[in-house]
C-alpha cells in the first residue's frame, strides 16, 4: 500500500494537480495542431495548383454550354463557334484540368483531337474592351483598327514585354470569320489578355517547338492535342506503346536519341532563334509533349518569357538570393540595395539537367539503349560524367577550360583523361559511340552554360 501510495504521489509530483495536466495536454494539441495548420498554408503557397478546383465533365459542359449561349446571343465570335454550338463538328471528349482559374479541355474537331483553353472560366471575367465611342464614327473602319492595333501593341507589350512590329494583328486573332464587330472585338480582347495565346500566336510560324493556335470561340482558343510527359514514368516520353516505336534494339534507341536531340534543338533555338532570348521557368514534363515525329514540343508556356519580361520580373527587392527565386529561373540579391539583379543566374539547360529527373533519363536513355544493343561500341557507359570543356571543344578558347556536368551518357574510356584525345580527338569518340558523340557536338557547337 505505502509503495503504491508513493507512486500516485510521484505522479501527482510530476503532474502537479489533474488540471495541469490537462492544460498541458491542451496546449501539446494545440502546438501541434497550430504546425500541421502553418504546415499545410506553407504547402499551398508554395504549390498554388494544390488548390485547384476539382474537374468535372459535369461543369466543362456547363462552361461550354455558357460559350455557346452567348455566341447564339451575339456577345462573342470565333471561328470555331458554329462547329462547335451549331454543326456538332466540335465535340466535348473530356476534362484535363482546372488550375487557378484555368480551363483545359479534350475534345475532337472533324475527327481530330484537340484541346480547349481559357484562363478563366466566364467570358464575362475578362476586363471588356473599351475604345472611343467616336473612332468609328470619325475616321471609319481604318480609324477603329488603327486604335485597336495600339491596345493590342500595349497588351503585347505588357504580356510579353515584346513591340508589336507592322500595322497588322496578323497571327493574333485567329477568330475573324461571323459574327458582328462588337463580338469580334470582344472576342479578340479577351483572347489578347491570355499571355499564353499571345506567345502561341507569334510562335506558331516561326517554331516547330510550340503549338500552333487552330482556331478559337470567344475566350477559348484551341491547339494541338499531344500526350504530355509525366513526372510519374522514370522516362520522360514513355515509349511503350507509343506508334511507330519499335519494341526494344536500334528502333527504340533511334527513337529514344531523337527525342534528346530534338529536346537540345529546342533549347538552342529558344536561347538564339529570336530576337530575345526566351526563359522557361516551368520546366516539368507535364509542360512538354513529343510529336509523331519525336519532335519535343512545349504544350504549355504560361511561364515562360522574353527576356524584356524576364528581367522586368527579376528585378525585384530583395533581402537574400532566396527571394530572386521566381518558379525555376533564379536571380541574385544585391544586398547594397536589396535588390534582385535583373539577369537571370542560370539557363534553360541547366533547369532541365539538374533537378528534374525525367530529362537526365531522357539524354542518358540514347545513349545507354544504343549501347545495349551494341556494347562493343561504347565500352563502359556512366551517365552525367565531369567533363574538361576546354579538351572537349577541341581547343576554342570560348569555354575558358570551365567544368560542367552534361546530362548525357559519356563513354568513360574515351572521356576519363586528356592523352586520349591527342590522338583520337572527335573522330575516335564517332568511331566508338555516335549517339553520345552527336549529343556532345551538339553542346559544344549550339549551346551555352552560364
Amino acid at each position: 500500500m505505502a509503495r503504491r501510495r508513493r507512486g500516485r504521489c510521484g505522479r501527482c509530483g510530476r503532474c502537479g494537480r489533474r488540471g495541469r495536466c490537462g492544460r498541458g495536454a491542451l496546449l501539446a494539441c494545440a502546438a501541434w495542431t497550430a504546425g500541421w495548420v502553418l504546415a499545410a498554408a506553407l504547402l499551398l503557397r508554395a504549390h498554388p495548383g494544390v488548390r485547384s478546383e476539382r474537374c468535372t465533365d459535369e461543369k466543362s459542359r456547363r462552361i461550354l454550354a455558357a460559350l455557346c449561349q452567348e455566341y447564339q446571343g451575339g456577345v462573342l465570335v470565333g471561328d470555331l463557334c458554329e462547329d462547335l454550338c451549331v454543326a456538332g463538328q466540335l465535340r466535348y471528349q473530356r476534362c484535363l484540368y482546372y488550375e487557378r482559374g484555368k480551363k483545359v479541355l479534350q475534345a475532337t474537331w472533324r475527327g481530330r483531337p484537340i484541346i480547349l483553353k481559357s484562363k478563366e472560366e466566364a467570358f464575362s471575367s475578362f476586363q471588356p474592351l473599351s475604345l472611343p465611342e467616336d473612332a468609328a464614327e470619325e475616321g471609319g473602319p481604318d480609324a477603329l483598327e488603327a486604335e485597336l492595333h495600339l491596345l493590342v501593341a500595349g497588351e503585347v507589350r505588357n504580356a510579353l514585354g515584346l513591340e508589336l512590329s507592322g500595322g497588322s494583328l496578323g497571327p493574333l486573332w485567329p477568330g475573324r470569320r461571323g459574327g458582328g464587330r462588337r463580338g469580334q472585338l470582344a472576342s479578340l480582347w479577351a483572347l489578347l489578355q491570355q499571355e499564353e495565346f499571345v506567345l502561341f500566336s507569334l510562335l506558331q510560324d516561326l517554331s516547330r517547338h510550340a503549338l500552333p493556335v487552330l482556331g478559337s470561340c470567344g475566350h477559348f482558343y484551341a491547339v494541338e492535342y499531344l500526350a504530355a510527359g509525366s513526372p510519374r514514368h522514370r522516362a520522360l516520353f514513355p515509349l511503350e506503346g507509343a506508334a511507330g516505336v519499335p519494341r526494344g534494339g536500334r528502333g527504340q534507341a533511334r527513337a529514344v536519341s531523337d527525342m534528346a536531340l530534338s529536346f537540345l534543338d529546342m533549347v538552342s533555338h529558344f536561347e538564339d532563334d529570336f530576337a530575345h532570348r526566351l526563359h522557361l521557368c516551368d520546366v516539368k514534363p507535364e509542360n512538354f509533349a513529343i510529336r509523331s515525329d519525336f519532335t519535343v514540343v512545349a504544350i504549355d508556356v504560361d511561364m515562360a518569357f522574353f527576356e524584356p519580361k524576364m528581367r522586368e520580373i527579376l528585378e525585384q527587392n530583395c533581402t537574400g538570393d532566396e527571394d530572386c527565386n521566381f518558379f525555376d529561373c533564379f536571380s541574385k540579391c544585391d544586398l547594397r540595395v536589396n535588390k534582385c539583379g535583373a539577369e537571370r543566374v542560370n539557363s534553360n539547360l541547366q533547369v532541365s539537367s539538374s533537378h528534374h529527373v525525367g530529362w537526365g533519363t531522357l539524354f542518358s536513355g540514347a545513349a545507354t539503349a544504343f549501347c545495349a544493343v551494341a556494347p562493343r561500341s561504347c565500352g563502359l557507359v556512366t551517365p552525367s560524367m565531369p567533363l574538361r570543356l576546354d579538351v572537349l571543344s577541341g581547343g576554342r578558347d570560348w569555354w575558358r577550360g570551365r567544368w560542367s556536368f552534361l546530362p548525357v551518357a559519356c563513354p568513360y574510356g574515351l572521356l576519363a583523361n586528356d592523352q586520349q584525345w591527342g590522338s583520337n580527338g572527335w573522330s575516335g569518340l564517332l568511331s566508338q559511340c555516335w549517339v553520345p558523340h552527336l549529343f556532345l557536338m551538339y553542346y559544344f557547337s549550339k549551346l551555352k552554360f552560364y
